[in-house]
């Protein structure tokens, strides 16, 4: 309980500005987080710690990228979930990450994390008729 706690310090302090939030990279957040995401992980753990690295990686000026490919594993993992609240702040963060870079499309290509995405955005072409971008 008390580690979920934590999380949800680190991503309301992330979640506050972009000053806020390289504070809490700057104290090297990134990788205790990333370590909370896990198969045996309970589901209010993973919801918070998606979130928190949706609230790591939100706001201009970005992070650095070499910092956020870092948590490309574990967004692979998130995904794949079977949870809407994981899917929709796993996807922010992905969105986040992007900053127009040939690079980083690759990065996120090579990560294998394409492929389940389009399953999602065909799963709501076939459910809806069309999707909708905000």
């Amino acid at each position: 309980m008390f580690l979920l706690q934590v999380v949800l310090a680190l991503a309301n302090l992330a979640g506050e500005s972009p000053i806020s939030r390289d504070l809490v990279l700057r104290h090297g957040a990134l990788m205790p987080l990333l370590s909370q995401i896990r198969k045996d992980a309970k589901l209010s753990m993973l919801i918070s710690a998606t979130w928190a690295l949706s609230n790591f990686y939100r706001g201009n000026p970005r992070p650095p990228f070499e910092q956020m490919k870092l948590a490309l594993p574990a967004l692979k993992f998130l995904v794949d979930y079977d949870d809407e609240k994981v899917l929709a702040y796993s996807c922010c963060a992905l969105s986040y990450m992007y900053g127009g870079m040939n690079y980083e499309i690759q990065a996120v290509i090579d990560a294998d994390i394409c492929e389940h995405l389009l399953e999602l955005i065909m799963d709501v072409v076939l459910h809806y008729g069309h999707v909708f971008f905000a």
